[in-house]
């Protein structure tokens, strides 16, 4: 039996070990460190489940008759077991969870009770930790099972899970449960060696490691074979059972298939470097799966006749266990999970799901179309030498747009062509004209003339001057005026030939025709071919936006997790270790400039993955809040109506706010490091003492908080879920009737989900009692036993006397509540939407679809907004990068723009009235818009001028510099950062286009079908990297223009010969000629307009960053100001009901939405200009980078601790509450005091007003500014009455939001010290 344990075993270690992605898997970073508040050890035996005793001796002996001992139904009940809480529902496959739960209810299994499985996934094996003798009573049960054939069993499950008809997609996927579960099973013969050692005494080292107080990290030792590295900074006591348990480690690491094999080195490393040299064996040889079997003898030979042989310091001791009978384990070999093959892997790392390969598709349609069309011969007579215009606008007309944006960008295209057109039509008529006047009679109209030439330019001068001044202005002009831009250079440079206006309107026709059939093209195949409405894709915005917020609660809950051990000193020595490591093989500098700057002192991988994913969830709110109006604005066939989109974006806000609240624990915590310096070892030990101190205080308090902030965020991501599945979002699973309800859980999408949850928020609400009557005994303050369920009177020694304590209490009491009650929040804000998601569903609104008709109101909005300016996403434009006139897309209103003249009084009287217009003139001529008008018009001309004179007008015509000029319109920036990184990008995507120009023609010979099938598959491949790579859509579009600017001419001159190629003056070269050519040009015009945005001077990333920083200082202390007047509203009662229309909360809401979305947006245009900052030229001292980002993250700061001051004084208003929460005494006469008293929230917004105008004009501060100072208002109410914020009131509901201000408070007021310095 022992030979066929051993057999099993092995056979588990020998398959192919998949559990290696620590990154995904739940408790793969520092696991659960001791619980606090252990019961004594000497807890009377009589509580003991029948059947069951404690070992009191060494020499303790069972009968053993073959097989488990049989436990009576009370005694096994009484035990922990694995999984003891929900699966859940993330199984990709239905036969993972029906394998779980067999073998999981198996009561062979359950008899075996292995440690390894219990460590990681019971509950109730945590909540057994709490007292010694639970978790002797636990491990007596784990030690009684017989180990020849508990073995063989888990090897067998571990091969069953691997199974195809099992869990094997499962595993190939990393889902942390199957993962658990796996590790756990290979894991169970180390750990049950190891859980069984005994000392000296006859107690087991587990035990004594979890309850050892002097050294709370022995248990981590415990976690090696589960893949669970040792945690930096981790100092086990150093004894007997630790050597023994490496020992067994050692024996079973030399396997490389197993998880303890790449764990065991690093920690024995550390356990030598706290208990000397060779205290344990520092490393192991691994060795093949077939060797590590004869390696194991030891410990196979360890297992004699059903007993269990531990060892021991004083020598070997023996743990006999009983056996019952247990049938034979499936020895059936399994199946390896199927590897996917090398070209899955490659398109799933491309990201290739079908909806980019739809949209590559659609955007290669248009010009594949207008090349393949002109093959024909009509068609080809129709559009003459223009018709390789037809594809470029195709193009340029971006069919991939979501169709509401491309409606919009169509219509101002074909206005802008059209006017341009027309516009042009005069122009060529006072050309013509010119030519007519200044020819000698008699003389022929054609060739150079130079009256021509010069009206030619100065039309061509004022239109380049006045589209890009309305461009830079404008953001949503931005393509209409590229569009007028090629169309204005086309026709003032063919134009100085035109004899006479037939000549001229016959090629303005021409041009017209060529153009509006790329916007044809393009308005086809978006409207017809795979279309994709704005409200598409705001849906999936949304729910990314939902999974991001997920995502940030399990990364916050991981966050708390690692912080229950951290040792910030330890975790330095770490880096130290780790740098001098990478210097002496020789990739320290790669590292370094890999990480930028140093470390946070507290930076874990949890923080890194916490950091990681706020920023994506703000980039993706930043995003949603500009497509969100063109979505509402658009006619579709759908289910939601307009409106459901503005309440179910308002109430995504109210989840976002106090989710990012939680991610600023992080920096509170820093914070709190900081000024406490607890990555500073003490110089003295009673500094030393004092950090270990505060660590503790923080450990304890992540602990507390975990267990109950992980069964949240699990409510909540089932919510979520629940939200998506009940509006159609994402699809439901095959079965989500209520009949799939297990328990009092019902599944996501079922009718009674919606209560379900309702009951887990409250819970949560009411749990936070447990956690404060924890901290209150952690502090030593005795609470009455009925302390949270009588009157909120509370005894007077509650009333801590002692100011300096009160007040150090006072803030770990605050962060306490200030984790607690964001948490509720959060739960409650999703419940919300639950609620509404279940409301419409109902109503009957996801019934069917139906046309969603935007309304009256909103089209008239629509209309206006285009010649306004307006808050909108530039992301789904696709040009963003190509925005030359670098203008804003953040409007910050007629105020911030709007400068009282210290020379001119307001206008009295008609005569004024009319002079102010006229002002308005100049002052227009001074804009940055006009300054940037000027430059391109500056860059247009230096090329242009070639055109206007006699030398060299032939040459210019026939070399095609036309397309020098395009460039030039194209590609101008206002910043030169932005200008030099495109002016890179653009040449490599030119030089691009004419490698692939002749791989297009030459790998088919020149034939038009396979050159058309090539040159669709170029820009094909072109939008993948439009859609997915953002910084490379220059390169993108200058490639795709390019090449089709050079294949479409050398198919053209196919179709209508040479001769007639030839008839506008340009020669037609073979393709390895032109190519050069077209590359040579296009170079010239990106370095003229690089050239013009940086001379004479250049308008810097620098500059505008600073400018934007003010801007953004300006929107805060706006947003201040709002929200201290709502606080104050919602305190003293006259808020009113912020549904209805007109009342002071309806407006001071409008109004805290309006300003915070704008400083978001802000806050992006912030981080762009800081990254292009990096590409500007420098001359002189650098730039302040380091201080700049330190500002913009300051500045972040503010905002979100203002914005969760807001949302946390939704609990002080009498609108919002419930008949749950009912005022109180103590809640009348807080709001009483709180009016009486003064604050500093007026001289915050002061501040912020100076640090704006500061920044914005360069200029100091006023001398001798003070700074508010914070928790002011705190120590006013201390001093009024002391007792109102005392301890005794901490189960107040208002008492908690008060807390999250205060707290915030605070770290605005450091904020702005930064600031301020």
């Amino acid at each position: 039996m022992g030979n066929t344990a051993e057999s099993h075993a092995d056979n588990v270690y020998t398959a192919k070990h998949v559990a290696v992605g620590s990154e995904l898997v739940f408790d793969r970073g520092e696991p659960p460190a001791r619980p606090m508040h252990l019961h004594a050890r000497q807890e009377p035996t009589t509580s003991l489940p029948t059947g069951i005793s404690a070992p009191t001796s060494s020499n303790q002996t069972t009968t053993a008759t073959g097989g488990l001992s049989t436990a009576s139904p009370a005694s096994q009940s009484a035990l922990p077991s694995p999984f003891d809480s929900t699966l859940g529902n993330n199984f990709t496959s239905p036969t993972c969870p029906a394998f779980f739960q067999s073998f999981l209810t198996s009561e062979t299994f359950q008899q075996c009770l292995p440690l390894s499985l219990l460590l990681q996934t019971s509950n109730g094996f945590f909540a057994s930790a709490k007292s010694a003798v639970r978790l002797t009573q636990t491990l007596d049960a784990t030690c009684r099972a017989n180990f020849t054939i508990c073995a063989p069993l888990m090897a067998s499950l571990a091969q069953q899970l691997q199974l195809q008809t099992n869990c094997a997609s499962d595993l190939a996927m990393e889902n942390p449960t199957v993962l658990q579960a796996y590790n756990g099973l290979v894991a169970y013969q180390p750990l049950y060696h190891a859980g069984c050692l005994t000392d000296t005494n006859g107690a087991y080292c587990f035990v004594d490691a979890i309850t050892n107080a002097s050294a709370p990290t022995s248990s981590y030792i415990y976690y090696l074979p589960l893949g669970v590295q040792l945690p930096s900074g981790t100092r086990p006591a150093c004894n007997t059972c630790l050597q023994n348990t490496m020992a067994i480690f050692a024996t079973a690491a030399d396997n490389s298939s197993v998880p303890l094999s790449g764990d065991y080195t690093s920690a024995a490393q550390q356990v030598d470097a706290g208990c000397g040299p060779e205290f344990v064996e520092a490393s192991v040889e691994m060795k093949s799966a077939a060797v590590a079997v004869e390696s194991r003898s030891l410990l196979s030979s360890l297992v004699v006749g059903g007993v269990v042989v531990v060892l021991r310091g004083d020598g070997l001791h023996e743990v006999p266990p009983k056996q019952p009978a247990m049938p034979t384990p499936n020895t059936q070999k399994p199946e390896e999970p199927k590897t996917p093959s090398k070209l899955k892997q490659l398109w799933t790392k491309l990201g290739l799901d079908p909806l980019t390969l739809r949209l590559m598709l659609k955007g290669s349609i248009p010009p594949t179309v207008a090349i393949a069309m002109y093959q024909s011969s009509a068609v080809a007579a129709q559009y003459s030498t223009l018709g390789y215009l037809v594809a470029i606008t195709s193009i340029l007309g971006f069919a991939i747009m979501p169709r509401g944006k491309f409606l919009q960008t169509m219509s101002l295209n074909i206005l802008a062509t059209c006017l341009a057109a027309a516009v042009n039509l005069l122009a060529l008529y006072c050309v013509t004209q010119a030519r007519l006047h200044s020819t000698p009679a008699g003389q022929p109209l054609g060739g150079y003339n130079s009256s021509a030439s010069a009206v030619c330019a100065i039309w061509l001068m004022v239109q380049i001057y006045l589209i890009n001044a309305l461009r830079a202005a404008r953001p949503q002009f931005q393509f209409p005026a590229i569009i007028y831009s090629i169309f204005v250079s086309v026709s003032c440079t063919y134009g100085v030939d035109f004899p006479n206006m037939a000549a001229a309107i016959s090629f303005m026709q021409e041009l017209l025709e060529a153009f509006l059939t790329g916007f044809a093209l393009a308005t086809g195949t978006n409207l017809f071919i795979f279309p994709m409405s704005a409200r598409k894709v705001v849906f999936k915005e949304m729910t990314g936006y939902l999974m991001c917020l997920s995502g940030m609660l399990k990364a916050q809950t991981a966050y708390m997790q690692s912080m229950e051990t951290i040792d910030p000193v330890a975790l330095q020595h770490q880096r130290e270790e780790e740098q001098r490591k990478n210097e002496q093989d020789g990739t320290g500098k790669k590292a370094k400039k890999a990480q930028g700057s140093s470390p946070s002192p507290l930076a874990t991988p949890a923080s890194l993955k916490l950091k990681e994913l706020l920023g994506k969830t703000i980039e993706l709110h930043t995003k949603l809040h500009g497509d969100v109006t063109p979505a509402k604005r658009e006619f579709a066939i759908g289910k939601l109506e307009s409106h459901d989109l503005t309440e179910m974006w308002k109430m995504l806000r109210m989840v976002f706010v106090p989710v990012i609240g939680l991610s600023a624990s992080m920096d509170l915590i820093q914070r709190l490091a900081s000024e406490l310096h607890w990555a500073d070892k003490g110089s003295t030990e009673q500094e030393e003492q004092t950090r270990h101190e505060h660590l503790e205080n923080l450990h304890f308090l992540m602990k507390q908080l975990h267990d109950p902030f992980a069964r949240m965020t699990a409510s909540i991501d089932a919510a979520i879920m629940h939200v998506l599945i009940t509006l159609e979002l994402v699809k439901a699973p095959k079965k989500t009737a209520d009949e799939e309800s297990k328990g009092d859980q019902p599944v996501p999408g079922s009718s009674t989900f919606a209560e379900s949850y309702r009951k887990q928020v409250n819970e949560y609400y009411h749990s936070k009692t447990i956690t404060l009557s924890e901290w209150c005994k952690e502090h030593d303050i005795p609470l009455p036993d009925d302390f949270f369920d009588s009157t909120f009177m509370k005894p007077e020694q509650l009333l801590i006397r002692d100011e300096h304590k009160r007040e150090r209490y006072q803030r770990q009491l605050f962060f306490t509540l200030y984790l607690e009650y964001l948490a509720w929040r959060a739960g409650s804000a999703v419940l919300d939407l639950v609620l509404w998601a279940d409301k419409r569903k109902q109503e009957g609104a996801l019934k069917s679809n139906k046309l969603i008709f935007p309304g009256s109101k909103r089209l008239y909005k629509w209309f206006w907004s285009v010649f306004s300016q307006e808050d909108l996403s530039n992301d789904g434009s696709y040009l963003a990068e190509m925005d030359s006139g670098g203008s804003e897309a953040t409007y910050l209103g007629e105020d911030f723009m709007r400068r009282k003249d210290p020379e001119h009084l307001p206008p009295r009287n008609a005569r004024e009235r009319m002079g102010e217009a006229v002002r308005k003139l100049p002052k227009f001529f001074r804009s940055d818009a006009s300054a940037f008008g000027f430059r391109v018009v500056c860059a247009t001309m230096t090329i242009a001028v070639v055109c206007y004179l006699e030398a060299s007008q032939a040459w210019f015509l026939r070399q095609r510099l036309l397309w020098a000029m395009i460039m030039v319109a194209i590609s101008m920036s206002r910043t030169a950062g932005q200008s030099t990184f495109n002016f890179g990008l653009r040449i490599i995507g030119t030089l691009i286009a004419m490698v692939g120009a002749y791989i297009i023609w030459y790998i088919v010979d020149g034939h038009a079908g396979g050159v058309i099938v090539f040159l669709w598959l170029w820009i094909f491949c072109a939008f993948y990297f439009v859609l997915k790579f953002p910084k490379l859509v220059i390169v993108a579009i200058l490639s795709l223009v390019t090449a089709v600017l050079i294949i479409g001419y050398e198919l053209q001159v196919r179709v209508l010969g040479v001769t007639a190629s030839e008839s506008n003056g340009q020669p037609a070269y073979p393709t390895y000629t032109l190519a050069p050519y077209r590359l040579a040009c296009v170079a010239g015009g990106l370095l003229v307009a690089f050239i013009w945005t940086i001379f004479p001077f250049p308008i810097s990333e620098s500059t505008e960053l600073r400018k934007d920083l003010g801007a953004s200082l300006y929107l805060l202390s706006n947003f201040y100001s709002i929200v201290h007047e709502t606080i104050r509203a919602r305190v003293t009662g006259t808020d009113g009901d912020v549904k209805v229309k007109g009342t002071h909360a309806y407006h001071l809401e409008k109004a805290r939405d309006a300003v915070f979305s704008k400083s978001m947006l802000l806050l992006n245009n912030l981080k762009t200009n800081s990254q292009f900052s990096k590409f500007q030229l420098r001359v002189g001292g650098q730039f302040p980078a380091a201080e700049y980002e330190g500002l913009i993250e300051s500045c972040q700061r503010l905002l979100q601790y203002t914005a969760l001051m807001s949302h946390a004084s939704l609990t002080f208003s009498m609108h919002n509450k419930t008949g749950e929460f009912e005022k109180s005494q103590w809640s009348t006469d807080f709001r009483q005091l709180v009016s009486q008293t003064s604050t500093t929230s007026h001289k915050i917004t002061s501040l912020l007003a100076l640090l704006s105008s500061s920044m914005s004009y360069g200029q100091p501060l006023p001398p001798y500014l003070e700074m508010p100072q914070p928790f002011q208002f705190v120590k006013q109410v201390d001093k009024i009455d002391p007792d109102l914020l005392s301890i005794r009131h901490i189960a107040e509901p208002e008492y908690s939001a008060f807390a999250v201000i205060q707290v915030c408070s605070q770290a605005i007021h450091a904020d702005l010290e930064k600031l301020k310095r």
